[in-house]
């Protein structure tokens, strides 16, 4: 069976979630109206995830080890898929969380249209604990009133590059080009490798606010952010500027420093 040459690439790394890998899976194979590849990477040695994908029996979902694994490094696994990736698209949807079918699809169509880099959404948190779930909640609530306030290029560069995070990696679609003129993920970022891929692509090719939710984002369980330290965090975040102003030089750099600060 030869499949049609995909709108949209979905990127699902993992490592030893198979129960919720399926779930993800299901989620990302219901997104309608588009030609679709799932490419699922596998980061653990055993590759429990193969079996997952050899039941479900769906041509467009395809199966990849890591080898050899990571060792917890994601980006290192989405920029193997986007490699492979024959889709104009690109989506990255973490194993444990729910891609929301029609309002990616509609992003997708969206950002056909648009002619930027990434189209910026928003995830619908849930889970267990319901403390974590408002928390979640109120933080993206800000992040959107954000985002609405300030359509510019250069104040989401600013923001994303100094300032709070306004995405995840679920919640922006991007255009295979602008990923690749733009590097892809930085592996030697341990923990908000996908701020700062989604930073320079905006500063790249431009951003499109979608303004409503595009994925259900599980919080409240074990996740590389959650057991990070201050310290790591802090260090992503010295990595990713020293990245830019090397890229961009200091002038740019510094005028986006004094950007953010004015922005409410």
């Amino acid at each position: 069976m030869t499949l049609p040459v995909p709108d949209l690439s979905i990127i699902i790394p993992t490592f030893r979630r198979e129960a919720l890998l399926l779930e993800a899976l299901q989620s990302a194979l219901a997104v309608p109206g588009l030609a679709l590849e799932v490419l699922v990477i596998d980061d653990s040695p055993e590759g429990g995830a193969q079996a997952v994908v050899q039941a479900l029996g769906d041509p467009r979902v395809q199966y990849l080890q890591q080898q050899p694994p990571s060792g917890g490094r994601p980006a290192v696994l989405r920029n193997l898929g986007a490699q492979i990736a024959r889709g104009r698209l690109l989506y990255f949807l973490d194993d444990d969380d729910h891609a929301l079918p029609e309002a990616l699809a509609e992003a997708c169509r969206r950002l056909d249209g648009a002619g930027c880099g990434v189209a910026i959404g928003l995830p619908r948190p849930f889970g267990a604990v319901s403390t974590r779930v408002e928390e979640e909640r109120v933080y993206f609530d800000a992040a959107a009133r954000f985002l609405a306030r300030h359509g510019s290029r250069w104040a989401v560069t600013a923001r994303l590059l100094f300032g709070h995070a306004l995405v995840v990696c679920s919640t922006f679609v991007l255009r295979r080009d602008a990923f690749l003129a733009t590097g892809g993920f930085l592996t030697d970022m341990a923990v908000y490798e996908d701020i700062d891929l989604c930073m320079r692509v905006v500063r790249h090719a431009g951003f499109l606010n979608l303004g409503q939710a595009i994925v259900a984002r599980r919080v409240g369980g074990p996740s590389l952010i959650s057991q990070s330290t201050q310290a790591q965090m802090l260090e992503a975040y010295r990595l990713s500027q020293a990245h830019y102003r090397r890229q961009r030089g200091p002038m740019e750099f510094l005028a986006l420093k004094v950007l953010n600060r004015c922005m409410a």
